[in-house]
């Protein structure tokens, strides 16, 4: 489906600022929007600058109960840096730890059926987009990988960046999207069972795949 770069009318924005960048979540699929760094040595600041509202940083697309999931309004709450939805038999928690005087965050994501029946789910993570729109049309600054356990770097670049790749991948270190000034690197605590790429508005959109998993009624499935 195409994607729309612009928040919903009724998206609500919430800035929250850490000691060495600042977030901007939205309410609508619980995603990070924006990410500031805090540099007075640098004029343009942005890493990651109004992300296309469905492919935001921690943003979820699957199938079964998860189809949809980045049109959810969620719930955020300050006090934990917590978003959360339940839809269809399926809670969602979105959690965001920021780690001081670093240019680090964890980020888990738990599922949770709370209905009465096993929810088989796959879905989509995103984990990078957007970044920094000062090189977005000079793609030679444009590259996003993966490192494996071996340490073998899978790079994409150039116009293979243009288009929708999925990458089936074992034992994935890293996930990395990059350009000339800034760098954004995911390393999974969960086993993804792939990584994949979008092209969408001419933003570079990358993350991991989770083949299916059933999940049982009360239980938690957890991705950090």
């Amino acid at each position: 489906p195409g994607s729309n770069r612009q928040l919903p009318d009724n998206a609500v924005t919430i800035p929250v600022s850490a000691t060495r960048y600042e977030l901007v979540f939205s309410n609508i699929g619980g995603v990070i929007q924006k990410i500031s760094v805090k540099d007075i040595k640098r004029l343009e600041n942005d890493l990651v600058e109004d992300a296309v509202f469905d492919a935001g940083i921690l943003a979820i697309e699957g199938d079964g109960p998860l189809r949809g999931l980045s049109s959810w309004p969620f719930i955020f709450q300050r006090n934990t840096n917590t978003l959360y939805a339940e839809k269809d038999g399926l809670r969602v928690e979105k959690t965001v730890e920021f780690l001081k005087d670093q240019y680090s965050l964890r980020a888990s994501i738990a599922l949770t059926n709370v209905s009465q029946a096993p929810e088989p789910v796959s879905f989509r993570i995103t984990t990078a987009s957007n970044i920094s729109s000062r090189e977005r049309y000079e793609s030679r600054y444009i590259e996003a990988g993966t490192c494996q356990s071996d340490d073998k770097i899978h790079r994409l670049s150039g116009g293979k960046l243009k288009k929708d790749n999925q990458l089936r991948i074992q034992g994935i270190k890293w996930l990395y999207l990059k350009n000339k000034y800034y760098s954004i690197i995911c390393e999974p605590e969960f086993n993804a069972s792939g990584v994949f790429t979008r092209y969408v508005a001419k933003q570079v959109i990358v993350g991991f795949m989770v083949d299916d998993r059933d999940i049982r009624p009360g239980e938690t499935r957890r991705s950090e």
